[in-house]
């Protein structure tokens, strides 16, 4: 989704202020990786907020390609192709997990790709949420919603701990006929916002990593030695393979969490 979109619906303004809020407590001397970058919003952002070593990989050229004409360091690339070990110290994946093929081998790719203690910021439409529930009532589904309880499952599966947990919503009527902002969960959040930990390395089968691979770097992979990845900073993202398919779509932040209405928040240490 184009930023210019973004800057317009109510319910991404809100995601926008709960995003830059708790971006502004994070060391800008982090290396930050945006996957399903987009055109570069949510790195613009983070540029805004003195971060200089930010990433972002995408499937979407022609959004991409607007990236890099705002001077954004972005690529070609899916969360499937993250072969780089304890690179980042935050991940960032927006309205992306509900498209993807295989969201588990997705999510322990990100893993991988993070250093001990990274960080994971995730959103995703919520499958649960009253307008779910009422655009399904008119045979429509959002593409790319999945349940809180699902998201949660994935990420602890993957080794992640969660941190903080909100559900937004858009500006809903209330029974006097006002508009009021919500903003926080239950039957009310369209989107959910979460920021996880890496606490544990994934448990990655086999099975689960032998997409397109040969037999000895699965083996290789599945007995520690992470394939094309080291502890050392990347000078930029990890490059595409032209030949491998996406099951992904496109989208375009530890001190304290986003201020305001919460739902479950654990302060961090």
């Amino acid at each position: 989704m184009p930023s210019r979109v973004k800057l317009i619906l109510e319910e991404y303004r809100l995601q926008t202020e709960l995003f830059v809020r708790y971006f502004s407590g994070l060391n800008t001397d982090y290396i930050v990786l945006d996957v399903a970058c987009g055109d570069g919003y949510h790195m613009e952002l983070l540029r805004n907020l003195g971060f200089r070593r930010i990433y972002g990989v995408d499937t979407d050229e022609e959004m991409l390609e607007i990236a890099a004409e705002k001077g954004l360091n972005v690529r070609y690339g899916t969360p499937y192709e993250l072969d780089i070990q304890g690179a980042f110290d935050v991940i960032i994946m927006c309205d992306l997990i509900g498209y993807l093929e295989d969201p588990e081998l997705a999510l322990n790719k990100i893993n991988t790709a993070l250093k001990e203690s990274g960080i994971l910021y995730l959103s995703v439409p919520v499958y649960e949420s009253l307008a779910e529930k009422l655009s399904r009532r008119r045979r429509e589904t959002r593409p790319g919603s999945m349940s809180s309880q699902q998201v949660i499952y994935l990420l602890e599966k993957s080794g992640f701990e969660l941190e903080y947990k909100l559900h937004t919503a858009n500006r809903l009527p209330l029974s006097s006929g006002r508009v009021q902002n919500i903003t926080f969960g239950g039957r009310f959040g369209n989107w959910f916002i979460v920021i996880a930990r890496k606490v544990k390395p994934p448990q990655i089968t086999l099975e689960e990593v032998a997409k397109d691979e040969d037999v000895e770097a699965v083996r290789q992979n599945a007995e520690g030695n992470t394939v094309g990845g080291g502890d050392t900073e990347p000078s930029a993202p990890p490059e595409s393979r032209d030949d491998q398919e996406t099951g992904g779509g496109t989208v375009h932040g530890h001190a304290a969490g986003p201020e305001g209405d919460q739902e479950n928040r654990v302060d961090n240490p």
